[in-house]
């Protein structure tokens, strides 16, 4: 009997040996099953059971039968696979884990399960742990290896994910960047210099990726659906990139040559929708929220970044929003506030309602009760002093952006934008030499400028201030360092011209020298003049100066009427063509039948219609059928007591007989 089984399973494994040389998945796990009815917990039949569901992508029936067989130590990779291409990742982590604590497994497999860690870790999002990783995985592996591509690939991914997402942390890299060895290495190396903001380089290394994919994929006689297919995520991130750049409508039509193929990822349609959604904006609202549909579909809750999601539900408010749905924002926004908290955007979306119902009181007695619970918002302290500006307060504005200076110890050196807002508001409430000194703090932190532009607006400023004294303090520093700077000595005479004319006057003197004549020696004076006098202006400015005549007032151009394309010239068109056919001039209305009834009966009365009225015509009226004379009654009487028609006499049908059989 014991021989009898062993011969069942020696064939059993012949079989399998030679049904997974043939790749037939389906028999394949028919034989491991007959197998383990004979053998129960081979480790070889289980093994290749188990590899068999991995193949046709059955990771939780994967997961069950190893589960079933007690989790043997040499499934434990397999087990971890099947958890992180099923989702479970907490899982995934804790069993790729426990086998890389075994220092028993050999170093091929060490790094197997390294590789799989570190894409569970960036499934995770935990970018920084999986960067770590990577980079021992890269310093450990030769470069001739045929792998170091593809592990120098998903290296580059997460780094790009950590770039964007985790910037906040510094780490060492001494690997190369912006590799085009393979199109996934240049369009990740594409991604790193997106999230850097190197917008230009990004878009002509996409462009790279994009014509590398094309021929390599050609090469290996690729059908061009998969061509397009592999394509479709490298097109939206090029799109992206012109989004980011401005250039929405080349964007727009990348976004939409990739929604046109039925083939393309799921994740890269969604993303695909709703950056065309967010092009758009108050554009199209009711064919943004059908794609928004699909863009929400819970089916890509696990294929979607933790970022993506939030950005997609965003807009979703937004969208909401522009719809004039505001019970529906309001609604959504208290939600991902609560599940977004670091999200500021959420904040302004109850004031923005309030302020598009045009309650702008609400609305900024919302934004302040915000701003005061948090006071290190920026986009909260810019909204409040942008109402305050509004309603021309501009004290009550500064003292926003001073609350918020103050609470987060910003140095305004090192934003140029808050600080220019801050001088501005400080010259409209005449808090001029706060202003000046502001600028003149942040000129000297600024050495490093050659060209002097920042000493110069700072001049500007002060006569703009009508401070000329001080302006031409400085004017006079200027050209101390530098007796031929022209441009400071004429600003220097601008500026003592309003308080010392004498000195002024010696200062232009100085502008008469050989200086002034070594700036304009290489200038053409006559051709200069002949150019100018050739234009249209100059001439029309000295002809009637020279011949003593008036200069002629430009008459108001006559605009040729607009003609239809099928427009006859000699035609003249009926003028009351657009009236109805009723209120026109030659409208005759039609006559009645004055003859109607049945035939051969004689109509009675008479005038008109035969109804006994008076004869309006004022003649006789001549009666068809003799009668007994009448009194005529008299027209006014007529006209008060109107005629009545005689009714008809309905003709009776014949009923039909019932005829008997």
């Amino acid at each position: 009997m014991a021989d009898d089984i062993d011969t069942k399973v020696q064939k059993l494994f012949t079989e399998l040996e030679r049904l997974c040389q043939q790749e037939e998945y389906k028999k394949i796990l028919l034989t491991c099953d007959k197998i383990l009815k004979l053998i129960p917990n081979d480790a070889d039949a289980l093994k290749a059971k188990v590899i068999t569901h991995i193949h046709l992508g059955e990771y939780q029936k994967a997961i069950d039968a190893i589960v079933k067989a007690d989790k043997p130590s040499s499934l434990l990779f397999e087990l971890s696979y099947s958890y992180y291409r099923s989702n479970q990742l907490d899982e995934a982590l804790e069993q790729i884990s426990n086998l890389l604590e075994d220092n028993s497994i050999d170093e091929d497999l060490r790094n197997q399960c390294l590789q799989l860690k570190a894409q569970i870790l960036y499934r995770m999002e935990k970018h920084y742990d999986a960067l770590q990783i990577y980079q021992d995985i890269l310093k450990n592996t030769d470069e001739e290896d045929p792998y170091y591509e593809e592990i120098l690939s998903n290296y580059y991914a997460v780094k790009a994910a950590f770039k964007i997402y985790d910037n906040n942390t510094i780490i060492e890299d001494n690997v190369k960047e912006n590799n085009t060895d393979t199109y996934e290495l240049a369009y990740n190396s594409a991604c790193i210099l997106i999230a850097e903001e190197k917008y230009d380089e990004a878009e002509k290394l996409l462009e790279t990726a994009k014509s590398i994919c094309r021929e390599a994929l050609l090469e290996e006689d690729y059908a061009e659906v998969e061509i397009e297919e592999e394509l479709s995520i490298i097109i939206v991130q090029l799109a992206y990139v012109k989004q980011l750049k401005g250039n929405t409508k080349q964007a727009n039509d990348l976004y939409q040559s990739v929604l046109k193929l039925k083939s393309a990822d799921d994740v890269v349609t969604a993303i695909a929708l709703n950056n065309v959604i967010a092009i758009r904006k108050e554009n199209e609202l009711l064919d943004s929220s059908k794609k928004y549909r699909t863009v929400s579909s819970p089916a890509l809750d696990t294929k979607l970044t933790l970022a993506q999601k939030k950005t997609i539900e965003i807009n979703g408010v937004l969208l909401s929003l522009y719809m004039n749905k505001y019970n529906a924002a309001i609604e959504q926004a208290e939600i991902l506030m609560k599940k977004y908290p670091e999200e500021e955007i959420l904040v302004l979306i109850k004031p923005a309602i309030l302020y598009r119902q045009k309650k702008t009181n609400e609305a900024l007695k919302e934004l302040e009760n915000q701003f005061n619970e948090n006071k290190s918002s920026l986009k909260l302290c810019l909204s409040v002093a942008q109402f305050k500006i509004m309603e021309e307060k501009y004290e009550d504005a500064l003292n926003a952006v001073d609350t918020y200076v103050k609470c987060t110890n910003t140095d305004l050196n090192e934003y140029p934008g808050l600080l220019s807002l801050v001088l501005w508001l400080n010259e409209k409430c005449d808090n001029i030499e706060k202003a000046l000194d502001l600028l003149q703090t942040y000129i000297d932190n600024n050495d490093d400028n050659e060209d002097q532009a920042l000493v110069k607006k700072l001049i500007d400023f002060k006569l703009h201030c009508n401070n000329p004294e001080e302006a031409a303090k400085d004017y006079e520093k200027l050209v101390k360092a530098d007796p031929t700077n022209v441009e400071a000595i004429s600003g220097l005479v601008i500026a003592l011209s309003n308080f010392d004319i004498q000195k002024a006057e010696e200062y232009e003197q100085f502008l008469r020298t050989d200086h002034l004549n070594e700036l304009v020696k290489g200038l053409n004076i006559d051709e200069l003049e002949t150019s100018y006098a050739s234009t249209k202006t100059y001439k029309k400015m000295v002809n009637p100066i020279a011949n003593n005549e008036k200069p002629r007032v430009k008459k108001p151009r006559k605009r040729k009427p607009f003609v239809p394309k099928n427009f006859i010239p000699n035609f003249k068109p009926d003028p009351e063509r657009w009236l109805p056919k009723y209120e026109r001039s030659n409208y005759k209305a039609k006559r009645k039948n004055l003859n109607k009834g049945p035939q051969g009966a004689a109509v009675a009365g008479g005038g008109i219609g035969g109804t006994r009225s008076a004869n309006i015509g004022g003649g006789k009226f001549v009666p068809l059928v003799e009668k007994a004379e009448e009194p005529e009654a008299p027209v006014e009487e007529a006209k008060k007591t109107p005629p009545k028609q005689a009714p008809k006499k309905k003709q009776q049908k014949k009923k039909k007989g019932k005829g008997r059989k």
